[in-house]
């Protein structure tokens, strides 16, 4: 079933939310995929299928920062540099902005494209002019990743990769379909990897960390919209880190240092790193 998935991917028109294909000129673009920019109200960038009109939209990530909930919208990106190709074959383009809610702190996001797959993976990082500390009252992280829309994705499904199966003593992937009820219940999945399909269009999020379930590290926040939102639960800071100068986004949340570029592996459809 998964390598059916993946199959389904590679292959993959995509269409949820609509917004007209090149209606700015494209940050990115490649044979497979186009990306742009400050897209819109709640939308911090979307992309879509080169060959198509419609898009997928992610919305910033969200954190507080001295107490107070601050959203990483930035209304203007600028490129840093030239694009970088990687040994793996995935070239990286790297932006940054200030954010709109507070001009001291900037945003910075790396997209990793390859020209062979409709793989987006990305990486943000929040640097700090002035002294700022990221907070958790009560323990509380109240720290998002990203959202995005399944709406036009009726069919969605959960994939576990860390699930230990005493019988065999090693641990195996599982998969669970996630009904309507589950969305209208506002239920919570630990994932790591969420795919969504109509049977002629598919999208694949996932995030990268080996946590073993049910101890979960992050996890997707479903909604009654069909919107998933992928929300820290632990660890992914340490109370009062001081921001100043920067603070990274890698794999296991905000904490330096980034993985190497160099062995980033690519997960179709998007993979949505952090």
């Amino acid at each position: 079933m998964f390598l059916h998935w993946i199959k389904r991917l590679l292959a993959a028109t995509l269409a949820v939310c609509s917004l007209p294909l090149h209606a700015a000129k494209p940050d990115i673009q490649t044979r497979q995929i186009w990306l742009t920019l400050s897209c819109a109200q709640g939308c911090l960038w979307a992309y879509g299928a080169t060959a198509t009109s419609t898009a997928y939209r992610f919305a910033p990530p969200t954190f507080l920062i001295d107490g107070r909930q601050v959203s990483a919208r930035v209304s203007r990106f600028l490129p840093i540099g030239a694009p970088v190709h990687r040994q793996n074959g995935a070239t990286e383009y790297s932006f940054a902005g200030a954010l709109t809610q507070d001009p001291h702190l900037q945003l910075a996001v790396d997209f990793q494209v390859n020209d062979e797959t409709p793989v987006i993976r990305f990486r943000y990082t929040l640097k700090a002019s002035l002294a700022r500390t990221l907070t958790a009252p009560g323990g509380a992280r109240n720290l998002t990743y990203f959202e995005t829309s399944l709406r036009q994705l009726p069919i969605a499904e959960e994939i576990a990769l860390s699930n230990f199966v005493h019988l065999t003593h090693s641990y195996t992937l599982s998969q669970q379909q996630i009904d309507d009820r589950y969305f209208q219940d506002g239920e919570t999945r630990m994932g790591p990897i969420i795919t969504a399909t109509d049977s002629h269009r598919s999208l694949l999020v996932a995030y990268e960390h080996g946590s073993q379930v049910p101890d979960a590290f992050l996890r997707y926040h479903l909604r009654p919209d069909r919107t998933i939102r992928l929300e820290a639960v632990r660890a992914t800071t340490s109370p009062a880190k001081d921001l100043t100068p920067i603070i990274r986004g890698n794999r296991c949340g905000w904490r330096p240092p980034p993985p190497r570029a160099e062995s980033m592996n690519l997960l179709p459809l998007t993979a949505a790193g952090c």
